[in-house]
């Protein structure tokens, strides 16, 4: 598998897990902390892998970062619709699509 899409597959993977654990503790106030402290470990270790990942695929730190923020802000957008139910507003349907135009530019180099 290419280094960009392993890069990928980490980012979105690693996010997918944060949000489930991160939005479980807002849902429900008497979520188990060691939970979050033990899934803690494998998520921090995919961000590590996508970075080593992005920057074989890419060559520069910033263009991993763009494409992170680009690929996490619309992983976030995608599970809050479908879990939660929760829309954004117009402006924040621009920004996202300000999102989408940052990867679509950053994976053109």
């Amino acid at each position: 598998m290419p280094p960009v899409f392993k890069y990928m597959l980490c980012v979105l993977t690693a996010h997918a897990i944060a949000w489930m654990v991160n939005t479980h503790s807002i849902l429900h106030k008497d979520s188990n902390k060691f939970v979050k402290l033990v899934l803690g470990v494998p998520i921090t270790f995919l961000y590590m892998s996508a970075v080593s990942y992005g920057y074989e695929a890419f060559g520069k730190l910033w263009t991993v970062r763009l494409v992170g923020f680009s690929l996490s802000t619309s992983m976030f957008a995608l599970m809050t619709a479908a879990f939660l139910k929760e829309y954004p507003s117009w402006l924040d349907g621009l920004s996202l699509l300000l999102a989408v135009t940052i990867l679509l530019i950053q994976l053109q180099k």
